[in-house]
């Protein structure tokens, strides 16, 4: 028999609704600000228009000020000032965000006023001032150094931390006792609200201002997962931890087990390390166009005619250079050299837009890692 092959994407969409930045402030935020002072919203990351929005709507006219950090305009709330920063590497409009993002804490100290802060991941390279002693030239080509190397996220931030003026707590000392609240969307596989953004209000272990967490890879999963159970009459399977550290080797191989001998559906979020060459890539692509892409290559040649699908894509809606991510299954009859040479050269992207498998990119609601979803019949 037949089985149809869910709908891995509509899957994907499903999760990012439900873990859409400004309901999961809402979220976690109800009868936190209520009855409140009025405060100011100061947001930074890839999420923070939506996060500011969530905000804004829950404190019901009693948001004085608002100040969003972002990659794009699109989300923001219409009373914020829009600063727009570059990414994955700072540049002129991430200088002059995080001047403004200063500046405009040490006024709220000054005048004795209140602050939340919502982060979400990309803000260490949206919003940014160099450390006493750098220059911003210095601290772009650390920041180039750092997210070529394939290092792990949480030690790349680490060592953020210590070039920058905001990171490590700077914005937090900026504040003062103004800081009231700290919500923080968390794209780190180790779940640590910390590292998110090299940590702008971390006090290193002090209790400080009251800090909450909206959301983190594992929402991310359990939302997709959710969203299985209620449209697919099949097995689900959630990965029990959060991918980190694994190469697209590792995690590959880990894939193709389920769709060999596994049935239903196998679902993760996270992250892979893709070192890149020296240079940089050759063509478009991201790290979760490079896991799907690998998995199309081995499956072809160790699955023979078996039935299978895999999603790989970023929950910001953006991997890499472009595109969202990939989805990849056993109707793709493309060229083995194509996908071989597209994996050598890290350009990924041309070969899923060839294959008509590539996602879109589309702007940011949420930022927490990747989503993985495989799919074996249930046979």
């Amino acid at each position: 028999m037949h089985v149809p092959r869910p709908d891995l994407k509509h899957l994907w969409c499903r999760a990012l609704c439900s873990c859409d930045a400004g309901r999961l402030v809402q979220q976690r935020f109800a009868g936190i600000l209520d009855d409140t002072e009025p405060v100011h919203v100061l947001a930074l990351g890839k999420a923070a228009g939506p996060m500011a929005a969530g905000a804004i709507s829950l404190l019901e006219g009693r948001a004085k000020t608002s100040l969003v950090i972002s990659s794009t305009r699109e989300g923001a709330p219409d009373m914020a000032k829009v600063c727009v920063g570059e990414h994955p590497h700072p540049g002129p409009g991430s200088f002059a965000a995080g001047r403004e993002l200063l500046a405009r804490a040490e006024e709220i100290q000054r005048r004795g006023e209140k602050a939340l802060v919502l982060v979400s991941g990309g803000g260490s390279a949206l919003c940014e001032v160099p450390a006493p002693g750098l220059t911003e030239n210095d601290l772009r080509a650390a920041h180039e150094a750092l997210v070529s190397s394939g290092a792990p996220i949480e030690t790349i931030n680490r060592l953020r931390r210590k070039l920058s003026a905001i990171k490590g707590g700077g914005l937090a000392r900026a504040l003062g006792p103004s800081l009231a609240w700290e919500g923080v969307l968390v794209d780190i596989p180790s779940c640590d609200p910390d590292a998110v953004a090299s940590g702008p209000c971390s006090r290193e272990g002090e209790a400080g201002a009251g800090r909450f967490v909206v959301g983190t890879p594992v929402t991310l999963a359990e939302a997709a997962a959710s969203a299985a159970r209620e449209s697919e009459s099949i097995p689900v399977v959630v990965r029990s931890e959060v991918v980190s550290g694994m190469t697209v080797e590792q995690l590959g191989e880990e894939v193709l087990r389920h769709l060999s001998t596994g049935s239903g559906l196998w679902i993760a979020s996270g992250e892979v390390s893709v070192p890149l060459p020296r240079g940089g890539p050759k063509g478009h692509g991201g790290r979760a166009q490079h896991l799907a892409l690998w998995v199309l290559h081995a499956a072809r040649h160790r699955l023979g005619e078996g039935r299978w699908a895999f999603l790989a894509a970023g929950s910001d809606g953006r991997d890499g250079t472009g595109g969202a991510g990939a989805l990849v299954d056993d109707d793709i009859k493309g060229c083995d050299r194509l996908t071989r040479e597209a994996l050598e050269e890290h350009a990924s992207g041309e070969a899923h837009r060839k294959y008509g498998s590539l996602i879109e990119e589309h702007p940011p609601r949420t930022n927490l890692t990747d989503l993985y979803i495989a799919w074996a019949p249930d046979d």
